[in-house]
């Protein structure tokens, strides 16, 4: 249900003055909005031991920033692989699952 669509059902039900009603709905609509908006992502910063893996569930609009050590990175169903060494990010532009492990010890950023 959209905006429009709310605002439309309670002028059709309610028996208020016209601009009170529409005050009211758009409370509701900007309260529905707001729990429905996506919580922003924090920067995580990870420090693996060789061999160490860490998931990213869904990395659409992420990015790792390799900081030291190397890095692979593997995306859920795509059969190319990416490494990272120092100074290297990869943008993350699908919601495929990632496993990044970590060739030696590494550090990384996830923003």
């Amino acid at each position: 249900m959209n905006a429009t669509t709310l605002i439309s059902t309670a002028l059709q039900a309610a028996p208020m003055p016209v601009g009170e009603r529409i005050q009211q709905r758009l409370r509701q609509v900007r309260r529905r909005l707001a729990k429905a908006a996506p919580a922003p992502r924090a920067c995580v910063e990870l420090s693996l031991r060789r061999d160490q893996l860490h998931s990213v569930p869904n990395p659409q609009g992420r990015e790792v920033r390799c900081l030291e050590g190397r890095l692979w990175l593997t995306f859920e169903h795509c059969p190319v692989d990416v490494f990272l060494d120092p100074g290297d990010s990869l943008h993350c532009g699908t919601h495929q699952g990632l496993v990044i492990e970590a060739i030696k010890p590494a550090r990384c950023l996830i923003v």
